[in-house]
């Protein structure tokens, strides 16, 4: 998989839209790092992939990601964030993130109200 996350990084574009994709799909721990750092890519294609292949991976780890993808300027990335993490929060047992998650939620809400 060294030859993907080459192509994430410096591939042109497209080459890194296809290798997001790719990447999206695996839903493997391993990713998760590399999807997380596409959070802050200026390419929002890039960003939602990443959000999908986050939420496709699951998992507690993943809570932190999908909780900052929740604030995306994006909507498209947000409501994608918003459906991971009603899906992870499920296997939340942590009363502090659960508060988290919980509160992002809110947040996200009044934020579309004032919009």
């Amino acid at each position: 998989h060294e030859a993907l996350l080459t192509a994430l990084k410096q591939g042109s574009p497209e080459v890194r839209v296809q290798a997001a994709r790719l990447l999206a799909q695996f839903g493997q721990d391993w990713t998760i790092q590399p999807l997380a750092d596409l959070l802050t890519t200026p390419e929002v294609e890039l960003r939602f992939l990443a959000v999908k292949g986050l939420s496709r991976t699951g998992g507690l780890q993943v809570a932190p990601h999908l909780l900052r993808a929740l604030t995306d300027e994006d909507p498209y990335v947000q409501d994608e964030a918003r459906k991971a993490l009603e899906y992870v929060r499920q296997d939340v047992k942590d009363p502090t993130l659960m508060r988290q998650i919980d509160q992002a939620f809110l947040n996200s809400r009044n934020s579309k109200r004032s919009s």
